[in-house]
C-alpha cells in the first residue's frame, strides 16, 4: 500500500496554491475553507509545503498556522526541494 501522507486542513477563505514556495511564482488556483491536502513535503520549516489540493492540482502553499493547520509534526515532514 501507498505511505500514508501527513495532512493540513486549510483555514484560509481560498489558500492560494503557487507553482513554487514564495509569493513570487504564480498562483495555479486556490484551495477551499475545510480542504484537507495531502502533505508531500515541506520547505523553510514549514514555512511552504508542497501539497495536492483539490482537483488534483500540485503545488505549494503557505504554512503559516493562521492559514493551514497541520495533523503531523513539522518535524516529521520530510523537507524538499522546489
Amino acid at each position: 500500500p501507498a505511505p500514508v501522507l501527513p495532512t493540513g486542513i486549510v483555514l484560509a477563505n481560498n489558500l492560494n496554491v503557487r507553482s513554487g514556495p514564495g509569493t513570487e511564482f504564480e498562483r495555479l488556483g486556490a484551495a477551499p475553507q475545510g480542504a484537507v491536502l495531502p502533505v508531500a513535503g515541506q520547505l523553510g520549516n514549514c514555512t511552504w509545503l508542497r501539497v495536492t489540493a483539490p482537483n488534483n492540482l500540485e503545488g505549494w502553499v503557505s504554512g503559516e498556522a493562521a492559514f493551514i493547520t497541520l495533523d503531523t509534526p513539522c518535524a516529521a515532514i520530510p523537507e524538499v526541494q522546489p
